[in-house]
């Protein structure tokens, strides 16, 4: 479980990292035409989004570990995926904010 933690720990610490250095060099002109590809650019995004979400199912395997799982479960996975979710817009908007389309 401290392996764990700690591996949750640093993945986070750099992605925070990334995204902080990023807001430094964003060039607020990138986002001049917000939607460039327009709706069919934002099903493909959301495509790719609903994949990177399919691990999340991982999770409920572990339920046989869990004291409380009928508690804990749902709490553990409602936070990660909302985390998670949090984070990729945050860093699709600096990475946005960086590269030119």
């Amino acid at each position: 479980a401290r392996f764990n933690r700690a591996i949750t720990f640093v993945n986070m610490l750099l992605i925070l990292v990334v995204i902080l250095a990023g807001l430094t060099m964003v060039d607020a002109d990138n986002y001049d035409p917000l939607l460039p590809h327009g709706l069919p650019g934002i099903q493909r995004a959301a495509a790719l989004t609903f994949f990177a979400m399919l691990g999340f199912d991982a999770a409920s395997s572990l339920a046989e570990e869990a004291l409380e799982p009928e508690r804990v479960l749902p709490r553990a996975i409602l936070w990660t995926v909302t985390v998670t979710t949090l984070l990729y817009m945050v860093i699709s908007f600096v990475f946005c904010g960086l590269v030119a389309v």
